[in-house]
């Protein structure tokens, strides 16, 4: 009977267990966002990281190549086949970085599937072919887009290269103040959330200045128009990859930024459009030079 009674006193109540129930469930909720927070941060620091990564590269290719700037195409056709190999900014700098995996951001969930495979064409040349293409697509889906009128001008319909000759990084007046490359998103959804990976290009909300005279390097001679002329910033496009010219936040509403001398940081969105006024296309003109982050001046 003694021992039924200290059993009985050493059980748990209902009311016990659903206090610490409750208890549990009130340090979820508390200690969860955290988590979640820190996670984000982790994300952020990452992604800065990257940023500043692929900033770098560019640096040293300049180094070996007079100083002149990557391209962002060599030519028109848009795969790696070898009998007309073809490039693209990102895959230019992969010899001057770790692994090209640094150049998807982890705020950017898309998986490494959706990168390479985009729109493998039929095999013509065997694996060696298929992984070429596979580098080259995850290098045009890369989140850390260039700045492509100003420091990679491309055209269309060109005569003979796709390209003009590189920019050279002496034509920047300042450096430190002009934008190299911005966290990008291939696509987003209708929520604005980013999807199918990034993208290696992005376009620039202002290119003519208060005259209305265009402020871009030439494009190729004898080329129809620039590359990418039918975009621009569509700020009537909500939710498009097109409103912003292809640049995504990925963290929470904010840009990392890497600049032509090699540094990398952190700003609003709106940071991007100072002294320009923003309209579709290539409609907006410049308002304010001097705090205008894209161009060479």
């Amino acid at each position: 009977m003694r021992s039924r009674n200290i059993l009985k006193q050493k059980a748990f109540t209902l009311i016990e267990l659903l206090v610490v129930i409750a208890i549990i469930a009130i340090l979820a909720a508390i200690l969860f966002p955290v988590f979640a927070q820190a996670k984000a941060a982790a994300k952020k620091t990452a992604c800065i990281s990257n940023t500043k990564q692929v900033a770098l590269a560019v640096q040293m290719y300049q180094g070996d190549n007079d100083d002149n700037l990557p391209l962002v195409q060599t030519t028109g056709t848009f795969d790696a086949n070898p009998q007309n190999p073809d490039s693209n900014f990102h895959i230019l700098i992969v010899p001057y970085i770790k692994t090209q995996e640094i150049l998807a951001s982890p705020g950017d969930g898309t998986g490494s599937q959706a990168r390479e495979y985009n729109g493998v064409p039929v095999d013509p040349n065997g694996k060696a072919y298929k992984d070429a293409q596979r580098r080259y697509n995850f290098a045009m889906k890369s989140n850390y887009g260039v700045n492509s009128q100003f420091l990679a001008p491309g055209g269309l319909n060109c005569p003979a290269d796709f390209m003009a000759g590189a920019v050279n990084a002496a034509q920047a007046a300042e450096p430190a103040a002009t934008v190299l490359t911005v966290t990008s998103a291939w696509d987003r959804g209708s929520s604005g959330a980013p999807k199918d990976g990034g993208i290696w290009m992005i376009d620039s909300p202002c290119v003519l200045n208060q005259n209305g005279v265009d402020m871009r390097p030439p494009k190729p001679a004898g080329c129809s128009q620039y590359y990418s002329q039918a975009y621009g910033w569509y700020p009537s496009r909500k939710n498009d990859w097109t409103e912003w010219g292809g640049v995504n936040g990925l963290h929470g509403g904010k840009v990392n930024i890497g600049w032509l001398d090699g540094h990398a940081n952190t700003k609003a969105l709106s940071y991007l459009t100072a002294g320009c006024d923003v309209r579709d296309g290539w409609a907006g003109r410049l308002l304010d030079d001097s705090i205008y982050v894209w161009d060479l001046n």
